[in-house]
């Protein structure tokens, strides 16, 4: 889906839906999705409310591939494999050639605030190779992202797409990443949101992450997380398409 069509199920569910009072309303998109079997999904934090367009797909697990980064992120922050915000990782040309499906933004030096922006994978792969099983195990229990699972490998394609999470949980995070009541340190929350601004304007800023990878043999998930800062008030939103 377009980031126009993204911005517009933003608005119309805040201005067309603004003034209802319900913890969950249904919402008809079909003309937006067609024939994407995906689901969208957006809370009010101030209103306490969801809006949501196909509530069954919603409630569905698929893997979370680079969606995921965001907790490697955590992850390297907080045990110190990333000193700071401006630590640097020299891009290795030779261990991660460029190719074709590389994009241009992931050539050259990186940061982890540039790196979860741009989803760079290289810098990812380089990262989880610092980590071990036990410690991925440990935040994956201490956040509450996937308790209860089993840490076979840490390999960065392996975990992305064996970890799977619903719109519902997606949002469930950002919510306690906001308000950190996952309790992180301050600074990595504050680099974290950093790394995910996607827009800044006079009237909201924009914080995303997407994620796009296989289903299965025929099947594609796309996600696209976030939460907008908007006139004193928080909307976390979770756009998924299945094709």
């Amino acid at each position: 889906m377009k980031q126009a069509q993204l911005f517009f199920l933003f608005f119309i569910t805040t201005v067309c839906n603004g003034q209802q009072d319900m913890k969950l309303s249904i919402l008809n998109l079909d003309t937006i999705f067609e024939e994407n079997h995906g689901a969208f999904v957006l809370y009010d934090l101030q209103k306490d409310n969801y809006k949501v367009y196909n509530y069954d797909n919603a409630k569905t697990e698929y893997p979370v591939h680079s969606a995921s980064k965001l907790i490697w992120s955590i992850i390297g922050l907080e045990e110190k494999l990333v000193k700071n915000q401006y630590d640097v990782v020299v891009w290795d040309s030779l261990r991660y050639p460029r190719k074709d499906m590389m994009s241009d933004s992931w050539i050259g030096n990186q940061t982890i605030i540039t790196a979860l922006n741009k989803s760079v994978n290289w810098y990812y792969f380089r990262l989880l190779s610092l980590m071990t099983p036990d410690m991925v195990d440990k935040y994956l229990n201490k956040l509450d992202y996937k308790k209860d699972f089993k840490v076979e490998r840490v390999d960065y394609f392996w975990l992305s797409s064996n970890i799977k999470k619903s719109a519902f949980g997606q949002i469930d995070f950002l919510k306690r990443l906001y308000s950190n009541e996952i309790k992180i340190s301050v600074e990595t929350l504050e680099i974290i949101k950093k790394g995910l601004i996607h827009q800044r304007t006079d009237n909201y800023i924009m914080y995303s992450k997407g994620g796009l990878g296989p289903i299965d043999s025929q099947n594609q998930i796309g996600w696209y997380i976030g939460f907008i800062e908007k006139e004193k008030n928080v909307y976390f939103l979770d756009r998924k398409s299945v094709v």
